[in-house]
């Protein structure tokens, strides 16, 4: 090595030349931060993230159903996003085990049960359990059936698991569309979609839509165990390490704010998108029934006809209970905050006052 070579490479760091390299870290250095971040958000989100700092980033594939059976594909693709955890790692229940209601000890008397009666027999469901699963596959007098909860929609259905005689076992896909959960079938890999009517968007039953039931409510665990004394409940020991106590989402379930990288296709309508409602489709049929407004009502209570002439009745308290009592057969009939039913269901009738979002003062106020 010459004496030229090694005057040259201790001078390499010239002036200029460390100008320039701070100039390529100040622009390639955020993009890079920011790259680094999104993998991070996708990795990371689940149904137990409630930092803010996450929200508004964008994490989806370009092909979010290639993972499952995505033959005949009915739903526009692009507006399925990853919800961050992959299929199964919420993982839904089946077969849970349950106990007397008047044996639960692990509840607070205002804690939310989805009280079903199927056939004689009623069982509750405790949505800090839903919360955390989402599917409940269970069974009752052999009928098999679906209790589905979003707890970013607050949304409640329950199903009719059978297809042509054949009993399917549906799970978490861990996709989302308009901030709804998609649950996949077991068997086929085929994906189905809550809101817009336990519908098969994809596989071998695609278009296909699960019969809904009737006969459930939403109630407090106090309300439950007056009112069901005989009834069984959804036992806490689900085989399954999570944290029961801890509210899911408690951030955004503390304001009217949804998460834009969940929902890329709702606009603001001028009502307030958590506004709970009884939505329900029956043929041609498509309502919004106001929750707060049935309360506020006729003793709580309200009897609707559709156009066909099916009858409707529901009833609803100012302390947030439900009860879906009678519904057509054939209908959609779930609990479910208005921004996803409206995303969903656009041509619906609002049954009620939809609570109008408060209005952004833009004036400078006086000095």
């Amino acid at each position: 090595m010459t004496d030229a070579d090694t005057k040259s490479r201790g001078t390499y760091w010239t002036t200029s030349r460390l100008l320039i390299a701070v100039l390529l870290l100040l622009v390639i250095g955020p993009s890079m931060l920011y790259a680094g971040r999104r993998l991070r958000v996708a990795y990371h989100v689940s149904q137990y993230q409630t930092d803010t700092d996450y929200y508004g980033f964008e994490f989806t594939p370009l092909d979010p159903l290639a993972r499952f059976n995505d033959v005949d594909v009915r739903v526009d693709q692009t507006l399925i996003v990853d919800g961050g955890p992959p299929p199964h790692a919420i993982p839904s229940l089946t077969d849970p085990d349950v106990i007397a209601i008047g044996a639960m000890e692990d509840m607070a008397p205002d804690d939310r049960v989805v009280v079903v009666s199927m056939n004689g027999e009623t069982r509750a469901y405790p949505i800090a359990i839903l919360a955390r699963h989402e599917i409940v596959n269970d069974t009752m007098h052999d009928s098999a059936f679906a209790v589905i909860f979003c707890p970013l929609c607050d949304s409640v259905s329950v199903c009719d698991r059978s297809i042509d005689g054949v009993v399917h076992e549906f799970r978490v896909s861990g996709l989302l569309m308009h901030s709804n959960v998609l649950a996949y079938d077991r068997a086929d890999g085929g994906v189905w979609s809550q809101v817009a009517g336990m519908e098969a968007v994809c596989g071998s039953s695609s278009g296909s839509t699960l019969r809904h039931f009737d006969d459930w409510s939403i109630m407090s665990f106090e309300t439950a165990v007056a009112e069901f004394p005989n009834a069984t409940i959804m036992s806490f020991d689900t085989g399954h390490d999570r944290n029961y106590d801890m509210k899911a989402y408690a951030n955004y379930l503390s304001n009217d704010d949804l998460i834009e990288a969940f929902t890329p296709a709702i606009t603001p309508d001028g009502y307030l998108n958590k506004t709970p409602v009884i939505g329900i489709k029956s043929g041609d049929d498509v309502r919004a029934y106001v929750v707060n407004s049935i309360a506020n009502g006729n003793d709580g209570h309200l009897v609707d006809t559709l156009s066909n002439g099916e009858r409707i009745e529901l009833a609803a308290t100012v302390d947030g209970r439900v009860d879906i009592i009678e519904a057509p057969g054939d209908a959609i009939v779930m609990h479910t905050y208005w921004f996803a039913w409206r995303a969903f269901h656009p041509a619906t009738a609002v049954i009620g006052t939809l609570p109008a979002t408060p209005a952004v003062a833009t004036s400078r106020p006086d000095a």
